[in-house]
């Protein structure tokens, strides 16, 4: 039987995490690996010098000196533009891990900002089942993020919050490119975390053992 390869892609304080462990314990997958984990490995092998944008949070990495004072079309595109460059060297290292489990028919679940909704060709088609885990509403957004920054207080709330329309900025561009990708399955975050994991379970039992 083959093995699955899930991806759950979602900005900032949207719950990828904590729905990718959730779905984990429900379906029994035991590996749960992070871009951000995968982040961390570049960041000790790649010097800030060479790769900038990997040293810095994601919603950072476009902004350069004098950002604060150009127009929000200026800002929004090089906070796009930074995304994507530490998305892109990152991908190196997602598509490394989904290499390995095809090899060795384990499955898998990669959950992070990183990850890009995109169209897999076969071998991998057949394996891979995408999520995009959203949260329309601003408000209950930026209450994610309050809640998030409680339970860890090492994340800085006010980081969060003084960078939040970037974080809005990267949200939408995961939205757009969840949009065009016919075989995915978007989850609104926005109510409890037990009825977006069900809709997670449901989604995935349908895929695999339909």
């Amino acid at each position: 039987m083959e093995q699955p390869i899930i991806l759950l892609s979602g900005g900032t304080g949207v719950g990828t995490s904590r729905i990718a462990a959730e779905l984990a314990n429900r379906v029994g997958i035991y590996a749960v690996i992070s871009t951000d984990a995968i982040r961390e490995i570049l960041r000790s092998a790649i010097v800030e010098g060479v790769n900038p944008a990997l040293h810095t949070s994601t919603y950072l990495a476009g902004q350069s000196e004098n950002y604060k004072i150009k127009s929000q079309t200026v800002r929004r595109e090089k906070v796009l533009r930074g995304f994507k460059t530490q998305a892109s060297a990152i991908a190196v290292g997602i598509h490394g891990l989904i290499e390995r489990h095809l090899r060795e028919n384990s499955p898998v679940i990669i959950e992070g900002v990183h990850i890009i909704p995109q169209d897999y060709e076969s071998p991998l088609a057949n394996r891979v089942m995408q999520y995009f885990i959203d949260i329309p509403n601003e408000r209950v957004h930026r209450e994610r993020l309050r809640i998030r920054s409680k339970e860890a207080p090492e994340r800085k709330l006010q980081t969060y919050l003084d960078n939040f329309r970037e974080i809005r900025w990267i949200q939408a561009h995961l939205r757009r490119k969840a949009t065009e990708i016919a075989d995915i399955t978007t989850i609104d975050n926005g109510g409890t975390l037990d009825r977006s994991v069900d809709a997670c379970v449901q989604a995935y039992w349908k895929r695999y053992h339909h």
